[in-house]
């Protein structure tokens, strides 16, 4: 089992890092929160010496929709390496689950689907998921979904149940940050790497 932590092998340390450092529920303005907070992740990437490519932040966004979004500039920079890999794609904001609020993991786990297992590229994503009433970071890896249709069978069951959270939370590959409230969406990253 992967645990969603740093470590010196793994290429998402500094964003986990950053990640895990997600503001209280009870902080102050959560829109210039979220811009702070993904600051600071451009700012972990910029140190490893990654390009950093912010998206910006879309609210209310359902989460498959923004997924392919997010795949397909990653697939598109890994085609044309523009920009050079290793890039840092970076986004924030409240995603929906067929019009209800969902959390990182349910963002993930779209992405995975869309990215179609692709070997250079690693993501984590951190903010409110409502199915626990917490904030967390979660993480998709090149693996994923070969460990999800190893213990669960097709994964896109889980998707279009909004069974994000449970699947990558039983792959250990979601770790709880302390208690929120939503206000702060969700803050997602995108590591693009070479192969």
């Amino acid at each position: 089992m992967h645990e969603p932590t740093a470590t010196s092998q793994d290429p998402l340390a500094p964003v986990i890092a950053a990640l895990a450092t997600m503001p209280a529920a009870d902080a102050p303005g959560p829109a210039g929160a979220a811009a702070r907070q993904l600051e600071a992740v451009a700012q972990a990437g910029r140190t490893q010496g990654w390009a950093v490519l912010p998206i910006g932040l879309q609210a209310g966004a359902e989460a498959t929709e923004l997924a392919q979004l997010h795949a397909a500039i990653a697939l598109q920079s890994l085609r044309h390496g523009q920009p050079m890999a290793p890039t840092l794609l970076l986004s924030g904001g409240a995603v929906l689950h067929q019009g209800s609020a969902a959390g990182p993991a349910q963002f993930l786990l779209a992405l995975a689907l869309s990215m179609d297992e692709h070997r250079a590229v690693h993501a984590a994503a951190a903010g409110w998921e409502p199915a626990s009433g917490q904030n967390v970071v979660a993480v998709l890896r090149p693996d994923t979904l070969q460990r999800a249709r190893d213990r669960h069978g097709h994964p896109g069951q889980a998707l279009l149940a909004g069974g994000g959270n449970d699947l990558l939370r039983d792959l250990g590959d979601v770790r709880p940050l302390g208690p929120g409230d939503g206000g702060a969406g969700i803050l997602r990253a995108i590591l693009i790497t070479l192969v």
